[in-house]
């Protein structure tokens, strides 16, 4: 008697048949940057048929070319949607699209973050779907054709290669900005003066400038004037007179407005600012730091009014956060640079210096603390005060919860202690 096993007892392998290819699906596996970049790693071969270009010029980190094929203002707000599904599920699923030289494909990916070389990644596929157009007509009778007449198509055309065009300036222009090093003793003045000159030749405006907001006044920084090739440095602009502008500096990313005499956010500074600089729109965006409005980059036009496009508006954005960068790393590099003199202070002082944390364990002493109790600072470093007989006393001093310090966060006076040989000796000490 033959006896046939039950199929739920087999292994797997055994009852399920080989998965297709991905690709042969549709979908195109890769890698990425989890930033808003959109930096490929990897990249389905299978690509170049339907975008146009090979895996490889596409995976590109210089001028990042997947992203160049996105609307600015969509990668970023899409960025912001796939971190808050990875935030409350762990993989994300989002819906954009591209403009390729193939014409517009509509993306779906999908994937989860891995950590790989110490930097967020991720990873999944990108499935393309059938591309619809709210501009396609109906067919409303078996009789009627689909008819793509060349006087809808050709301003859709030049739309689609006007902004391929832009966004690759844009992304050409972010690279050379992050790639500059700054070697001027003021690095943030000659950021401000190549980021002005850049955006004004970019956008083709009269000018652009960058100011700082301190309270309730916009001090510039600098302000370039592409007529003569030239930079300004206006007086600053007392901003409570225009609650307005404010208002919107803070509740959005830029500013984008056609026509400043008409819009309600600019009108207050129509008569005392724009019109003796016969500026007509402007594109504004906030300088951030730390989520904190520190200051705003404006750009201006001249002559007839004009109305911003999406990716304009975000690629301001951009230019402004390159700025903030530049704050950053100084503030990071004033910030250590002080610390490094501080040190050296400690280091040389006659004083004795230790620093422990709350838990009682030490972090640091200085040469004058071994020279004083005898303990080197590889005895002492990493073990906590009630584990160095001689130091009880002013580990009971540090953390009783009855004493001055506890109540007052400071303490100072003189204190009974002994050495390393246990001998006794006085010392004055200052607590915080």
């Amino acid at each position: 008697m033959k006896i046939h096993t039950d199929a739920a007892s087999r292994l797997a392998t055994e009852v399920v048949t080989q998965l297709p290819v991905p690709s042969r699906l549709g979908m195109l596996r890769f890698e990425r940057l989890n930033e808003s970049s959109w930096a490929l790693l990897y990249l389905d071969p299978a690509c170049e048929r339907h975008f146009g270009l090979p895996a490889h010029e596409l995976c590109s980190l210089i001028d990042s070319p997947y992203a160049s094929l996105m609307e600015p203002a969509v990668r970023l707000r899409t960025h912001d949607v796939i971190q808050a599904q990875l935030a409350t599920q762990g993989h994300y699923s989002i819906r954009y699209r591209l403009h390729t030289a193939n014409g517009l494909l509509d993306m779906l990916e999908i994937g989860e973050l891995c950590q790989q070389y110490g930097r967020e990644l991720l990873r999944g596929y990108l499935v393309i779907e059938p591309y619809s157009s709210e501009a396609t007509p109906p067919l409303d009778s078996p009789d009627s054709t689909l008819k793509l007449s060349a006087d809808v198509y050709q301003p859709t055309t030049d739309v689609h290669l006007e902004h391929l065009i832009r966004s690759r300036a844009q992304q050409s222009l972010i690279v050379r900005l992050a790639r500059h090093r700054y070697s001027s003793a003021d690095p943030q003045l000659e950021a401000a003066q190549l980021i002005t000159q850049a955006a004004s030749e970019a956008y083709g405006i009269a000018g652009a400038a960058i100011w700082h907001l301190n309270g309730t006044q916009l001090e510039a920084v600098v302000a370039y004037r592409r007529d003569n090739d030239s930079y300004e440095y206006p007086s600053a602009l007392d901003v409570a007179a225009y609650p307005r502008y404010i208002e919107a500096l803070h509740s959005g990313r830029a500013i984008g407005v056609s026509n400043v005499l008409e819009d309600p956010r600019t009108e207050e500074l129509a008569n005392s600012f724009f019109k003796p600089r016969r500026i007509t729109a402007i594109l504004d965006a906030t300088i951030r730091v730390g989520g904190e409005v520190i200051g705003v980059l404006c750009l201006e036009h001249s002559g007839s009014t004009r109305a911003w496009h999406a990716d304009e508006a975000a690629f301001a954005g951009e230019l402004a956060d390159q700025y903030a960068q530049v704050l950053a790393n100084q503030q990071r590099l004033s910030a250590t640079h002080t610390l490094h003199l501080f040190q050296r202070a400690i280091d040389q002082s006659a004083s004795a210096f230790i620093l422990v944390d709350k838990n009682g364990v030490v972090d640091y002493v200085n040469p004058s603390f071994t020279a004083i109790t005898q303990f080197s600072a590889d005895e002492v470093r990493g073990r906590r005060l009630t584990e160095l007989t001689a130091l009880e006393n002013l580990s009971e001093l540090l953390f009783d919860t009855s004493s001055r310090l506890a109540k007052n966060n400071s303490w100072q006076g003189e204190f009974r202690s002994r050495r390393k040989n246990l001998e006794p000796y006085w010392g004055q000490l200052s607590a915080r």
